[in-house]
């Protein structure tokens, strides 16, 4: 009988390691299912990690998108005096707030105009007019798809310029190239299309920006509507919005009558959220996971026990030439830690080479995070060890007289 075991009472881990792999050779088959039990729960959850991690950042890009260092200020009326025209917000508010807030490094007011034009066909069409600054483009984080924005000084000058969406331009003069150029009749003034906007981030008509809504100078819109509907503010870093939106309120108060209602509004919180559910998920499906990985656990433990039973007269051999209880220990421990490293490895392979397809055969990103990586082979062998113990040290309890006449 060839003995597996290292037969001298100071075993090195050189040799310890050859014995594991020269026992593990000798049933491939068994070692091979149990090292794939563990590669399934390695290969989940690297995925896990990768497809969670991927759907928060593509949900939070998206809220970005619409402008993560955005801040909007309004009057919603209100408050223990009678709104008044002295109440609505100004002009004044904002160039107050560009002054006494450094952080505030863009700003824009908004006066919005519903109205309805005569479109091709002589049928009535409903817009939305948004007289607004240069700066709202790079608040709201728009996409210009052809053409230009107006600056400031064709704001300081009334130029008749205006921008309009993509399904505006198709409707209107039938395609976003035809557009640039024409003129476009808004209550009774005629606007020259400059360009042709979009929302970076569809907000299904939720924001302020319809499908069918035009950009013109705020300085014009202000004449058919005096009352600014809402004040845009942009801040240098996403970390100042929060303490930002309370300052800007605070400087637009005082400015006001006493027991004038403002409020603020800003994507921090629907960011916050978003990143929370995505940091639950992970907990969740990680745990899913985990129970994989511990399937592949219990087919560790069954392979040591196994070959436990097994291998009782080389066992007994080896103790009687001298080896000790914990060599007989390290022995299987080092064994669990081979299938387990090999499960491991070839799982993390597996799972890493699903976001690598994708993003080599489409244009998502799908995050790749080494902690992932870490975490998932540290599992792996964790597990394997854990679940080989309880093997290691019923063979090393092996008596020795029973062991040597064992067939």
């Amino acid at each position: 009988m060839e003995l597996r075991f290292t037969c001298c009472s100071n075993m090195n881990y050189s040799d310890s390691w050859q014995g594991a792999v020269d026992a593990l050779t000798r049933d491939k088959s068994g070692s091979l299912l149990t090292s794939l039990g563990i590669a399934t729960g390695t290969a989940s959850l690297v995925l896990v990690v990768c497809i969670v991690m991927g759907g928060r950042q593509f949900v939070v890009s998206k809220i970005q998108g619409i402008g993560a260092n955005m801040i909007i200020a309004e009057h919603p009326g209100g408050g223990y005096l009678d709104g008044s025209s002295a109440d609505e917000l100004s002009l004044e508010d904002i160039a107050a707030v560009r002054r006494l807030r450094p952080q505030v490094v863009a700003s824009s007011p908004m006066y919005q105009i519903p109205i309805s034009i005569t479109g091709p066909g002589g049928q009535d069409r409903y817009m939305r007019i948004l007289g607004v600054s240069p700066d709202y483009s790079r608040i709201r984080n728009l996409d210009l798809i052809l053409g230009r924005f107006f600056d400031e000084s064709e704001v300081n000058e009334r130029t008749k310029a205006a921008l309009i969406t993509p399904l505006l331009a198709e409707k209107l003069y039938g395609s976003v190239y035809a557009a640039i150029g024409k003129n476009l009749n808004l209550q009774n003034l005629s606007f020259e299309v400059i360009g042709v906007f979009r929302e970076r981030v569809e907000t299904f008509g939720e924001s302020e920006v319809t499908k069918e809504t035009t950009l013109i100078p705020y300085t014009i819109a202000m004449h058919w509507n005096s009352k600014m509907g809402q004040a845009f503010f942009s801040v240098n870093e996403a970390d100042y919005v929060v303490t930002e939106s309370a300052a800007i309120i605070s400087v637009i108060e005082s400015r006001h009558r006493l027991g004038a209602v403002y409020k603020s509004e800003n994507l921090t919180r629907l960011l916050r959220v978003a990143m929370n559910a995505g940091d639950a998920l992970l907990i969740v499906m990680g745990l899913i996971s985990a129970i994989t990985l511990f399937i592949g656990g219990v087919g560790v433990m069954n392979i040591m026990l196994a070959n436990a039973h097994s291998r009782v007269r080389e066992i007994g051999i080896r103790r009687a030439l001298g080896a000790r209880r914990s060599d007989i220990v390290i022995q299987f421990l080092t064994e669990a830690f081979v299938v387990s490293l090999f499960g491991g490895t070839l799982g993390t392979v597996a799972g890493l080479a699903v976001p690598f397809v994708i993003r080599i055969s489409s244009d998502f990103r799908v995050p790749i995070s080494g902690w992932s990586v870490v975490v998932s082979l540290g599992s792996a062998v964790a597990v394997g060890i854990i679940s080989g113990t309880w093997p290691a040290r019923l063979a090393a309890k092996t008596n020795i007289v029973h062991a040597l006449h064992f067939e």
